[in-house]
């Protein structure tokens, strides 16, 4: 059975496209960006309901995906994942002081 080649090029952009061997069949893998820290950050920074936790995971996630995003809309939920990120540890330390808990 013979398997029909794919043409990914003009999907791929500067992505690299390698051929790999998989059960006799050559195969064509693409390097895809699995993971979306930018949305990963703007969803941590959206739940101001998790006390600090929610808000150090959106600053970091909103870190990392302004280094190593390649594209623009990655890079404009990582900011907004950190703006809100540091409004959820604001708020959250605002309420703690105001109930005394850091006396």
């Amino acid at each position: 059975m013979e398997i029909p080649p794919v043409n990914l090029k003009s999907d791929t952009g500067n992505r690299p496209v390698e051929t790999l061997t998989y059960a006799g069949a050559d195969v064509q893998s693409v390097d895809v960006d699995l993971a979306k820290p930018g949305l990963e950050s703007l969803i941590c920074g959206m739940m101001i309901c998790v006390p600090f936790i929610a808000g150090l995971f959106a600053i970091l996630f909103g870190v990392f995906a302004l280094r190593f995003s390649r594209n623009g809309a990655d890079r404009g939920f990582g900011i907004a994942g950190i703006v809100l990120g540091f409004i959820n540890l604001v708020v959250w330390a605002m309420a703690a002081g105001s109930m005394g808990i850091f006396r």
